[in-house]
C-alpha cells in the first residue's frame, strides 16, 4: 500500500554503475551515491517528452556502450520520473549534460549538441 509519508519508494529500474551500460537514476541520493563512488561520470538529465533528448540519446548510449574505462559511468536521469535530482542541481532546460571528476562538477551544458557532448 502507497500509504502518505515515509520514504518515497524506489525507481525499480535504478541499479548500479556498469561500464558499457547507462545506469538509471533513481533519485537525489542514488545520483549522489554514483557521484561520490564514481571518479567519472557524466550524468544525463533527459525526458521521453523532449524532442531534443531523444535525438542526442543514441549518441549518449552509444558511447556508454563504446567506454571500457571502469572509472568511467554514464548515467540517465530522467526528469519526468525523478524530481529530486534536477532540482538540486540547477537543472532548467533539458537535455542538460553534468560531468564530474572524482566528485566535482567540472563540465555543464544544456542542448543537443554532439560536440560538445564528446
Amino acid at each position: 500500500m502507497g500509504g502518505m509519508g515515509g520514504a518515497p519508494p524506489t525507481d525499480p529500474t535504478a541499479g548500479d554503475a556498469k561500464v558499457g551500460e547507462v545506469c538509471q537514476v533513481g533519485g537525489l541520493s542514488h545520483l549522489q551515491k554514483l557521484i561520490k563512488e564514481s571518479p567519472g561520470l557524466i550524468v544525463d538529465f533527459w525526458s521521453p517528452t523532449c524532442p531534443p533528448c531523444m535525438r542526442i540519446k543514441p549518441t549518449f548510449e552509444s558511447a556508454a556502450k563504446a567506454n571500457e574505462n571502469p572509472n568511467l559511468v554514464f548515467a540517465a536521469v530522467n526528469t519526468s520520473v525523478v524530481r529530486d535530482a534536477p532540482g538540486h542541481f540547477q537543472v532548467s532546460a533539458i537535455p542538460n549534460f553534468i560531468a564530474f571528476h572524482n566528485g566535482a562538477q567540472f563540465k555543464n551544458f544544456k542542448g543537443a549538441d554532439e560536440q560538445m557532448l564528446f
